[in-house]
């Protein structure tokens, strides 16, 4: 029977013959519980009232029904422990399916005896599926693999497993059978480990000597996540569309758990990856469109960002900026304008999410007349709707006023208000350069004169 269970308090009896006590039921037990409410059973100063939820353990099975030897309040923390309790024993439930199915005791042997012939690793499970030994050792293989931790495996094997140092490649080459049996595994891990991850490290300091060290210390279930996520984008490009439409909800376009130092951060990067990654674009616009709702109800106050650094619009513009760096981008153009056209929407004005100094290899991507109205939105978001004090449209150099006579040249004779801004701007602009130029030059002369009085 079950070691503890949550229940709702139906009676109270204050006088028993072995003292007061109460009856209580719950949610799919049969019958009700009796506990007492003497001081060495019931934990809690106050007796329970009738339709209160309390914490009841240690159960044993009498002739006149269930009592219960341990009792207290249910409190939040009951909530989360009782959930990955009925996780977990989904689990069990899972594997020891696919022990009955996949794994023939008639295996066993054979498969000790290539164990137990030399120390064995990860290597030589993927060795173990490039060979062509039967598919059920091979399923052996790739359970070990992929099971999340030692505690769930039911497999004969002496090294670690559930520490995710390798990368899903091994999928490439698999038969259709085995990547289904692979899709299988990673659907169910990710659908029971989801709801039971933390996604906020622990921070933990050590130290001695006067110097103290601060980490960082993940959730047992973050590595076992973040290798399901990175192998469900391997996935979707090995299998049929209809079978990766199963998956791909489950793929996470954020980062497992969070974390920042002083060169990344924590945010979105699961979906870059996938941007840049060969699956077909039917995958990446499906991702665009769940980040542009994630976006949207960001900016409508509906969701608020994990951390403060994980804004969900800023993550997706410098997204597809980043497109700007190649020569060419990782997917359609037409997809590309879309996304621009999205950025410079009326709602998202005053804020910076175009780099100037990408305008031109951007109105490059987004060349011919059918993007000439898009491109003159992006010129008026930036130039007129950037309100950033640091980082908005300014002339500073060679490249940056011929972005400006570029704009000038295509829309100058239609958009008045660009003209007068832009105008002031190359007029500031050069003024700055002629400054930087006199102020470089008094800089040489001072250098040199130093020099001579070295001599």
């Amino acid at each position: 029977m079950e070691k503890s269970i949550k229940a709702i308090v139906e009676k109270i009896f204050t006088a028993g013959p072995h003292g007061p006590y109460a009856i209580a039921t719950a949610q799919g037990f049969t019958g009700s519980i009796t506990f007492s409410l003497e001081p060495n059973v019931w934990q809690e100063q106050e007796c329970p009232e009738s339709g209160e939820v309390v914490f009841l353990c240690e159960l044993r099975e009498k002739r006149q029904g269930w009592r219960a030897k341990k009792g207290r309040y249910w409190i939040p923390s009951d909530e989360q422990t009782a959930m990955e309790e009925d996780m977990l024993k989904k689990l069990e439930v899972f594997i020891e399916g696919l022990k009955n199915k996949w794994f023939p005791t008639g295996d066993d042997k054979m498969w000790k005896q290539w164990v137990d012939y030399k120390r064995r690793g990860t290597r030589d499970l993927r060795d173990l599926l490039r060979s062509d030994v039967n598919d059920s050792f091979k399923r052996r293989s790739l359970f070990l693999l992929i099971v999340p931790s030692a505690d769930h495996n039911p497999i004969y094997w002496k090294e670690d497993v559930g520490k995710f140092y390798h990368s899903p490649d091994f999928f490439k080459g698999l038969s259709q059978d085995l990547l289904n049996y692979v899709a299988e595994l990673i659907t169910e891990f990710t659908t029971i480990l989801t709801p039971l991850h933390c996604d906020r490290p622990k921070n933990v300091s050590a130290g001695g000597g006067g110097v103290t060290m601060f980490m960082s210390i993940p959730d047992k279930y973050h590595n076992a996540l973040r290798f399901y996520n990175d192998s469900i984008l391997a996935l979707i490009s090995l299998m049929p569309p209809e079978q990766g439409e199963k998956l791909f909800p489950l793929f996470s376009l954020r980062d497992i758990s969070t974390y920042w130092n002083m060169d990344y951060a924590s945010g979105y990067t699961p979906l870059t990856n996938l941007m840049y990654s060969d699956v077909g674009e039917k995958w990446k616009r499906l991702a665009d469109a769940r980040m542009r709702k994630i976006v949207d109800d960001e900016v409508d106050g509906k969701t608020q960002p994990r951390e403060e650094w994980e804004g969900a619009l800023q993550w997706y513009a410098d997204m597809i900026q980043a497109q700007t760096y190649g020569e060419e981008i990782t997917y359609s153009r037409i997809l590309f304008a879309d996304q621009m056209k999205y950025l410079v929407k009326d709602r998202h004005f005053g804020q910076h999410l175009i780099d100037h100094w990408r305008l031109l290899r951007i109105f490059q991507l987004l060349s011919g007349d059918g993007h000439k109205d898009l491109r003159h939105q992006i010129s008026r978001f930036v130039v007129l709707k950037d309100n950033t004090e640091h980082q908005k449209f300014w002339i500073y150099d060679e490249e940056s006023h011929m972005t400006a006579n570029r704009i000038l040249d295509e829309f100058g004779k239609s958009d008045p208000e660009l003209v007068e801004r832009l105008n002031v701007l190359i007029k500031e602009g050069k003024e700055h350069i002629a400054e930087r130029t006199v102020n470089q030059s008094k800089e040489k002369n001072t250098e040199e004169e130093i020099l001579l009085k070295m001599k």
